[in-house]
C-alpha cells in the first residue's frame, strides 16, 4: 500500500514538470489577471454595434393645432336684384386659426447598426380648431336705408384621426446607451374615422342674423384623410428595465387645400348657376394645416 501511494506521487511530480503539464499549467491565468469585459462587450461579444435591435412600448400627449389663411376667400358676382356687382364672403374660418389634440397611441422603433432606426406607430388623435367670429356687415333696408348690423358667433371644429407615422430616424446613443438621441422624418398618413362642427351665437350676443345671411344656420363635418411629413426631435432614457421615450412632433398637412371653398362646402353661392344664393348650410372637409404635439412613453427593449 505504500508503495502505490509513493508511485502515484512520483508520477504527478513528473506530470507537473513535463512540457506537457506547463502549457496546460499557463494556459490557466491567475485570477487577479482576470479583465472583466465591458457592458457593451457584455451585449456584443465581438465589441461590433449589433446588425438589429427592436424597441417598442406606447405614448401618450398632446399640443396644437394651426389653420392658416385660406386663399380666394370672396366672390364677385351679379347682384340681380340691383343690377350692379356685388362680393360675396362669410367670415367662418377664413383667416389664421389655432386649437389643440391629444393622442394615444402604440409604437416599435427598429434600429439596425444602432445608429439607424425606423419608427411605425398608430396613434389615435383628437384635433379640435375654433373660434369666434365677429359679424359687421351692411344690408338694405326696406326702405331703401342702408343698416350695420353686429353679432357675434363661435364655431368649433372637431375630428378624430388614426395616424400611422413611418419615420427614419438617426439615432445617436449616449452614457452607454442610457440615452438614445434621436431626429427623425417621414411620412404620416391619417384615416378619419369622426367629424362634426358647430355654430352658435355667444353670449349676449345672441341676435339673429339679418338679410342675405338671415338663413344661415349651422355647420357639419365630414371625415377625411390625409398626408402628412413629420420631422421628430427625440430622447429615449434608460429608467431600470424600461425606456422613458419623450418627443417633440411637427406635421404638415399635404392634403390641406388652399382655397377658401375647397377647405369649406356650402350648399349654395351667388354668382349664378343652380345653386345660386346665400348659404343656410356649410360642411368643413375635416382637416387642420399642420399641427406639433409632445409625447412621453414607456417601452421596453425586445432585442
Amino acid at each position: 500500500m505504500c508503495r502505490q501511494a509513493t508511485a502515484i506521487a512520483f508520477a504527478a511530480v513528473l506530470i507537473g514538470t513535463t512540457p506537457l503539464g506547463a502549457t496546460a499549467a499557463a494556459s490557466w491565468p491567475a485570477t487577479s489577471h482576470l479583465v472583466r469585459p465591458s457592458e457593451e462587450e457584455r451585449e456584443s461579444p465581438s465589441g461590433a454595434a449589433p446588425i438589429f435591435e427592436l424597441t417598442a412600448g406606447a405614448k401618450v400627449g398632446g399640443g396644437g393645432e394651426v389653420w392658416t389663411r385660406p386663399s380666394r376667400r370672396t366672390i364677385s358676382y351679379q347682384d340681380q336684384a340691383t343690377g350692379g356687382s356685388a362680393v360675396f364672403d362669410i367670415p367662418i374660418f377664413d383667416d389664421t386659426r389655432a386649437g389643440y389634440n391629444y393622442s394615444v397611441g402604440i409604437y416599435a422603433e427598429m434600429r439596425f447598426w444602432r445608429y439607424l432606426g425606423l419608427e411605425v406607430a398608430l396613434f389615435m388623435t383628437r384635433h379640435t380648431l375654433f373660434e369666434e367670429t365677429d359679424w359687421s356687415y351692411t344690408e338694405m333696408s326696406a326702405g331703401g336705408a342702408r343698416e350695420i348690423f353686429r353679432t357675434r358667433t363661435e364655431q368649433h371644429l372637431v375630428f378624430t384621426s388614426f395616424h400611422i407615422p413611418l419615420i427614419v430616424k438617426g439615432i445617436l446613443p449616449v452614457a452607454n446607451d442610457r440615452v438614445r438621441l434621436s431626429l427623425g422624418i417621414g411620412p404620416e398618413f391619417a384615416i378619419g374615422s369622426y367629424a362634426s362642427a358647430s355654430f352658435r351665437h355667444k353670449g349676449g350676443y345672441a341676435l339673429p342674423l339679418r338679410g342675405d345671411r338671415k338663413d344661415f344656420e349651422d355647420m357639419g363635418a365630414r371625415t377625411r384623410n390625409d398626408i402628412y411629413l413629420a420631422v421628430l426631435l427625440g430622447a429615449d432614457i434608460k429608467a431600470g428595465y424600461l425606456r422613458v421615450p419623450i418627443d417633440l412632433k411637427f406635421a404638415y398637412n399635404f392634403s390641406q387645400p388652399s382655397d377658401y371653398y375647397d377647405r369649406i362646402e356650402y350648399n349654395r353661392l351667388p354668382g349664378g348657376g343652380a345653386q345660386d344664393g346665400h348659404p343656410n348650410h356649410g360642411i368643413f372637409n375635416a382637416r387642420n394645416s399642420m399641427y406639433f404635439q409632445m409625447t412621453v412613453g414607456v417601452a421596453f427593449d425586445f432585442l
